[in-house]
């Protein structure tokens, strides 16, 4: 079994910048390690939507700052094809009574649909049930930063140290979007991976599930980005091939019957 998360963080809004929303859209994968969606079994597909909290700086570590993440609703896809799956749906069923669960179909969930956060419950339903997620974050320049490990309790989770490792590139949608700017030479650059995303994503987003997509969007980042090769994306670098594509990605969603490609293209 293995996962793959794809995020979106929204920007703040509000007199003071606290409004600040966050999706997260998270696939369990069974059957092949690479998490390709045309090649793998699903166990479930997860889409959550919450409130992110800044809190200042984290007086114990001079130069990091304090965050959290509240799960405040959720669509959740269980695959029904295989009776080894329906544990998932047990435990769906025993910590948000308030739902008429089913397998292949998207269930719409909101923390009042449950009996609240257990320590002791397992992952999937605290985080329907409102959990809140604590870490450190640094920026490390404009478009990077780093993170703790995050932590559902409260003081573990602000005294986590950053780790190095964990570092993020901010990849803003601003992405060149105009087909005519697809020149042969870099369609040549980027179609094949295009393609390849076009081809392992078939089964993505075509149910209509979650509200963006975002896994799809993951593929195909995935695809233009990927962690090995001449090609491997290195945030370091600060460069990816996500916006130098985004010209290919929309001329050839706007010759292809993919919703979820458009989709995609849309948000370069």
């Amino acid at each position: 079994m293995s996962e793959f998360d794809t995020r979106r963080y929204d920007r703040c809004y509000g007199e003071k910048g606290d409004n600040c929303t966050y999706e997260l859209d998270r696939t369990y994968y069974v059957g092949d390690p690479e998490c390709v969606p045309n090649e793998s079994d699903v166990l479930y597909k997860l889409n959550l939507h919450g409130q992110v909290n800044y809190w200042g700086e984290n007086a114990a570590m001079p130069g990091s700052y304090k965050a959290s993440m509240h799960w405040t609703g959720a669509t959740l896809f269980v695959n029904g094809d295989k009776p080894t799956f329906n544990y998932v749906l047990s435990d769906l069923k025993d910590c948000c009574p308030n739902v008429t669960w089913t397998t292949d179909k998207w269930i719409t969930v909101t923390e009042k649909d449950c009996n609240g956060v257990d320590p002791s419950g397992s992952q999937v339903c605290n985080t329907v049930s409102g959990s809140t997620d604590y870490f450190n974050y640094k920026w490390i320049d404009d478009m990077h930063y780093v993170t703790s490990r995050d932590d559902f309790e409260k003081l573990s989770g602000w005294n986590n140290p950053i780790d190095e490792n964990y570092l993020r590139e901010k990849i803003e949608q601003s992405g060149n979007q105009n087909p005519e700017d697809c020149t042969t030479l870099l369609w040549n650059e980027c179609g094949k991976a295009i393609q390849q995303a076009e081809t392992n994503c078939k089964s993505c987003g075509e149910d209509g599930g979650g509200d963006s997509n975002l896994e799809c969007e993951g593929c195909l980042f995935r695809e233009l980005n990927p962690m090995e090769g001449p090609n491997r994306w290195d945030p370091r670098s600060q460069t990816n091939r996500w916006h130098k594509c985004c010209p290919c990605v929309n001329e050839y969603a706007d010759n292809i019957d993919r919703n979820w490609l458009n989709h995609a293209a849309n948000h370069c």
